[in-house]
């Protein structure tokens, strides 16, 4: 997966890859913090991509927690075949 920063066209820069984590879900927040975090989004009309960007957007910290499973993120059929294949190693 390249990991770049730039418009449609061409590459801009391409980041310190020891400076960069793949999110996954679930992301997990404490309900207040969560709740009072889109609140204020709403409030100010902003919009942001999952829970844990609207939480940043507060001013709260986010934590990086390392994963040491597979986590699989289930969308396409391929994605299921794949977690089938997994499944049958074990």
């Amino acid at each position: 997966m390249k990991i770049a920063k730039g418009d449609s066209d061409s590459v801009e820069a391409s980041p310190d890859r020891g400076l960069v984590w793949t999110a996954e879900t679930p992301q997990v927040f404490r309900t207040a913090t969560v709740l009072r975090a889109y609140r204020k989004v709403a409030m100010l009309g902003r919009k942001v991509t999952d829970d844990s960007s609207a939480v940043e957007y507060v001013g709260q910290d986010v934590s990086l927690v390392e994963n040491t499973t597979v986590n699989l993120k289930l969308t396409r059929p391929s994605d299921f075949v794949l977690a089938e294949a997994i499944l049958k190693t074990r």
